[in-house]
């Protein structure tokens, strides 16, 4: 979720900042309607013009502008995680690579899933065995909702640097702590731009090394009117499937620190959705897609890269040739319950099935 707020000081002239937004591709299985199957499934510049009266025509003057510009980015993690989102059960697995806030925070690490609650939230796992990163393009405010693992755990909340230098909370602490399974905030203020890392701390004295449960984060950057970062500019981009995975290859020429190469996919010529927010700073990267994942499945896939910064237009996007992709059927779980002069048969849902078959095999008339 991107927010923005304008506040036009002083002038004639405002400054507008248009970033866009994208969609997100979510897959859902077909449910056979039998009465033999009981199934389950987890599925700008604005100008001025001159006034004239009386037969003279007055040009109005420019004043200095001053404009305050505020980007809010959110994680809610029901949101992402639930039935509009990635719709994962308790303790479903969220892989790296998953990106959330419409592609500003990433998953990196393994480990990650949605917490063992009804409440939900992304477990990261204890002591950076993964960890959500996300990058700010000037000072900003970082505020975290999260919770351990349990009811009765504890667990530490920590923010570094890429470099690892570890932040301290606007309380000073470097390795807050949050209790049971209630929502706990912990707030950041940073002073300068960079790439953070958000995961699960480890205390030795006070034997605490568990997974961290967070809700929700939210990240505003604050007055960074006037911040320039050029993007990256495509020149090549390209896509190979091998079995399930799709991995897109880019090159291009570098932007400024904090820029990024948007990388989306699109199914079947609908609507495109972000895969991944690459280093600008680099002449070329790869971002690979499981397309066997809950998100995707069986269809005709293209890519897309494109060059984002800061107070500046998008580059130009390269365009990758399609890749088709049929998901395999999984085997059939079976279970029969005899009962009186009747049987009930049961199966598991498969996904992307279109219907079931139930064949009855009489032994007795067999022989």
């Amino acid at each position: 979720m991107l927010k923005r707020n304008y506040r036009k000081r002083r002038g004639r002239k405002a400054l507008a900042l248009l970033m866009a937004g994208v969609l997100v591709l979510s897959g859902a299985g077909l449910l056979p309607a039998s009465a033999l199957a009981e199934t389950t499934v987890s599925p700008g510049d604005a100008g001025e013009q001159g006034s004239s009266r009386g037969g003279t025509e007055t040009e109005l003057q420019d004043t200095p502008t001053e404009t305050s510009l505020t980007l809010e980015h959110v994680f809610d993690a029901e949101k992402e995680l639930g039935s509009s989102g990635l719709n994962l059960e308790k303790e479903g697995a969220v892989v790296e690579g998953n990106t959330f806030g419409e592609g500003y925070f990433s998953v990196m690490g393994s480990g990650s899933k949605r917490g063992k609650s009804d409440t939900y939230s992304l477990e990261v796992a204890k002591n950076f065995g993964s960890w959500i990163q996300f990058t700010t393009a000037g000072p900003a405010t970082v505020t975290i909702g999260a919770s351990s693992t349990g009811s009765s755990n504890s667990s530490i909340v920590v923010l570094r640097t890429d470099s690892g230098d570890t932040i301290a909370d606007t309380n000073g602490k470097t390795a807050p702590q949050v209790a049971g399974t209630s929502k706990t905030e912990v707030t950041y203020s940073l002073s300068d731009a960079g790439t953070y890392k958000l995961g699960a701390g480890k205390n030795t004295d006070l034997e605490i090394d568990r997974g961290l449960r967070i809700i929700s984060i939210k990240v505003v950057e604050e007055d960074v009117s006037g911040t320039v970062i050029a993007p990256p500019t495509v020149t090549s981009a390209s896509a190979a499937l091998e079995d399930s995975v799709a991995t897109v290859s880019f090159e291009g020429t570098p932007g400024g620190e904090g820029s990024k190469y948007l990388v989306e996919i699109q199914k079947d010529s609908g609507d495109w959705t972000t895969v991944g927010n690459e280093d600008g700073t680099l002449s070329s990267g790869t971002v690979a897609v499981d397309l066997s994942g809950e998100k995707y499945g069986s269809g005709t896939w293209c890519f897309r890269v494109s060059g984002t910064g800061l107070g500046s237009e998008s580059t130009e996007a390269k365009t990758t040739d399609s890749v088709t992709y049929k998901l395999p059927l999984e085997k059939t779980v079976v279970k029969v319950a005899a009962g009186d002069q009747k049987a009930t048969v049961s199966w598991d849902a498969i996904r992307e099935a279109d219907g079931y078959t139930v064949n009855l095999y009489n032994s007795e008339a067999a022989s």
